[in-house]
């Protein structure tokens, strides 16, 4: 995937994620709080993969000097 390829994808995330912002807003309470299990059940079971994406996100870092703070911002651990 090219950078603006890249860009667009990450644009067009966070527009989905502000338009279920807004209607979860709206959204009783009980929605919300389903919304928000449903959400951390999905986390907990896309764990494996989001930590071994980033292990490759880590290895990149490494690879290209990042500042040591900044590799601390993007290690994720259980």
């Amino acid at each position: 995937m090219n950078e603006n390829n890249s860009t667009q994808l990450v644009e067009d995330l966070a527009d989905e994620a502000r338009y279920a912002a807004r209607t979860l807003s709206h959204s009783p309470y009980e929605t919300r709080v389903k919304a928000l299990h449903l959400i951390s059940e999905q986390l907990i079971l896309d764990l494996p993969e989001i930590l071994q994406a980033n292990e490759r996100d880590m290895q990149e870092a490494v690879s290209q000097n990042m500042a040591i703070a900044m590799q601390d911002r993007l290690l994720l651990n259980e």
